[in-house]
């Protein structure tokens, strides 16, 4: 499902579809670089009270992308592969990109623990790297990252794809935190299959996010970049993920691997279909269009432009009725729930 900052990017949290709708930054009459991310629950923003504070819409909005969010929480490499072969919008998407980031493995890596047997979890914990469960999945999940760029490249052989390090999070989480050394000591196995990778494709690169906020842990004396959960980044783990990533860009720009947004004049963006300005679209937005349309209110300059949302430039029951379509999940390519620059 997509997710741009042509999400709503503050639509954030659409449920009504899945997770999250998709979001884009879409500057009107520029030719904005276009970017896909996909994978798990890091690349949705999961638990972040605010989208904006999400690596996904600050590394697109630091690069003016054009940007596409296809990440969907809980998602396994099994889970991306799926999605990848039978996810017609994303296959098109995908054919008109020129760089994806991917976040995925991390529900690979700590499904070894929660909900493990426990004749599974004294393997692990006896044998490391050598139990036979981290075996096995080590090799699923180097088979389906093969596969998955092979559906990538059989799609867009020239987009660069720059794939995510799993951090370890464990050290954080309240039940399975004296696990954490041994996810540390056999992690690097899973986070090996990415450079594998990279040495193998072409236009295929690594952003060391595991390091830095192993970094981090040892520098700062604290968890503080994980949220309460123990799994997912906070606030500040997603600005360190932000940070790795646009490094890895600048790195790749330089060497001419991804394009880069011509300079703009600076805009100002408004979220189509958020008539009551609380950075969602949602029914009550139908409702606010409703009650200014029969007297009981009106909008200001902005408040016009996210109102009409079937961008007929005029405010009226048919954008009631795109916004509620929208919302059900009959609008799959509208622009309701974009960022729109003016």
């Amino acid at each position: 499902m997509k997710f741009n900052i042509k999400r709503s990017i503050a639509s954030c949290l659409v449920l009504l579809i899945g997770v999250f709708s998709v979001a884009s930054v879409n500057a009107a009459g520029t030719d904005h670089v276009k970017a896909i991310f996909m994978g798990d629950s890091i690349a949705t923003g999961y638990g972040l009270e605010k989208i904006e504070d999400s690596y996904f819409y600050q590394v697109t909005l630091d690069r003016s992308y054009h940007a596409v969010n296809y990440a969907i929480n809980g998602h396994k490499s099994t889970d991306l592969l799926s999605l990848l072969k039978s996810n017609d919008p994303m296959r098109e998407d995908i054919s008109t990109s020129d760089v994806i980031f991917i976040s995925i493995g991390g529900n690979d890596l700590i499904g070894l623990f929660m909900g493990a047997s426990t004749t599974q979890l004294m393997d692990i914990l006896t044998n490391g790297g050598e139990s036979v469960y981290v075996k096995t999945a080590i090799q699923m999940m180097k088979t389906n990252l093969d596969a998955i760029m092979s559906e990538i490249h059989g799609i867009n052989s020239d987009c660069t794809v720059i794939f995510q390090t799993q951090y370890n999070p464990i050290y954080a989480h309240p039940q399975y935190k004296a696990f954490a050394d041994k996810i540390d000591a056999f992690a690097p196995l899973f986070n090996n299959l990415f450079y594998s990778l990279a040495e193998k494709n072409r236009n295929v690169y690594v952003a060391d996010v595991y390091t830095a906020f192993d970094n981090y842990y040892d520098t700062q004396k604290s968890y503080d970049v994980i949220q309460s959960d123990g799994i997912h980044p906070s606030e500040k783990g997603h600005a360190l993920i932000r940070d790795v990533l646009l490094q890895k860009v600048s790195e790749l720009e330089t060497a001419g691997a991804i394009p880069t947004t011509p300079t703009l004049p600076e805009s100002k963006y408004y979220l189509l279909g958020d008539c009551d300005g609380n950075k969602k679209v949602n029914i009550l937005d139908a409702t606010t269009i409703q009650k200014v349309l029969a007297g009981l209110g009106s909008f200001d300059e902005v408040g016009t432009l996210c109102a009409d949302a079937n961008l007929d430039n005029s405010v009226n029951v048919k954008d009631v009725t795109a916004i509620q379509k929208h919302l059900a999940g009959l609008l799959p390519n509208s622009e309701i729930g974009n960022l729109i620059a003016y």
